[in-house]
């Protein structure tokens, strides 16, 4: 207890904190600020120095969460030596909070600014602890609950995103194929020898808009899209020559409804 009461909350850790962070549990040792420790608390900073060394060489954690971290090194030196079961149990809610602030950081970009959501989240739970814990370690637990929460939240805000952005894509999709199917029908039509060319130009034009709404409206080639593509083949019909009286008399009939 002597020993936690003089440990230096800020060896080691400045305002502006380098690509890589000091080790400030290392220091204690190195500095021989550990001299009154007993043999298992020396051993204890050596291990915690080890766990923050871990931490600083991994290249998935950003520089910026990293500069959070370190000021996490007194506190958590601070829980292991008032709690021998931080290592024995990989659930300590301290250790688990480490892992979990260092994992989470994997998705925080390294062009994303301080204005983060998980920056600053990191950054609220980094600031607690310094300010409140002394020797309760039960705010670990609160701690870790707190940021289990944001990062619930924060994957079912993703998950929505990612699913309107599917659903968007998809939809997407479906218009650009019933625009390429439309326009297939009716360039063919339209390029029909001696087809007048106000009616090439209608089926181009307002009966290729008309074939890809219906083709959506009706979920593909169903019966709308089908009677749609028989009033062009009527209409192609109707403007070519009729050689004897039976088509046109045929004509005749067809033309109210057309």
């Amino acid at each position: 207890t002597q020993f936690i009461s003089h440990l230096p909350m800020n060896v080691g850790v400045t305002a502006n904190i380098p690509l890589t962070p000091p080790n400030a549990v290392r220091e204690i040792r190195t500095r021989g600020l550990a001299g009154n420790s007993s043999p298992v608390d020396a051993m204890t900073i050596d291990i915690v120095a080890m766990l923050f060394d871990y931490v600083f060489e991994d290249k998935g954690i950003p520089d910026a969460i990293k500069a959070l971290l370190a000021r996490l090194q007194i506190p958590v030196l601070k829980v292991a030596i008032l709690d021998k079961s931080f290592f024995s149990r990989k659930n300590h809610p301290a250790r688990r909070l480490l892992d979990l602030l260092a994992d989470a950081s994997v998705s925080f970009a390294d062009g994303s600014t301080h204005d983060d959501p998980l920056y600053k989240k990191t950054e609220e739970i980094v600031d607690c602890i310094q300010t409140e814990f002394d020797t309760d370690i039960q705010i670990f637990s609160q701690m870790l609950d707190r940021f289990e929460k944001f990062l619930t939240t924060r994957e079912a805000a993703n998950a929505n995103i990612v699913e309107q952005s599917a659903r968007v894509l998809h939809e997407s999709e479906k218009r650009e194929l019933a625009r390429l199917i439309a326009q297939d029908e009716t360039e063919r039509r339209a390029n029909i020898a001696e087809l007048p060319a106000a009616v090439s130009a209608m089926l181009i034009g307002p009966w290729t808009r008309v074939l890809e709404r219906v083709y959506l409206r009706e979920g593909g080639r169903n019966a709308g899209f089908a009677a749609a593509l028989d009033t062009a083949d009527k209409l192609i019909w109707s403007v070519a020559p009729k050689s004897d009286a039976g088509q046109r008399k045929q004509l005749v009939a067809i033309l109210p409804a057309l």
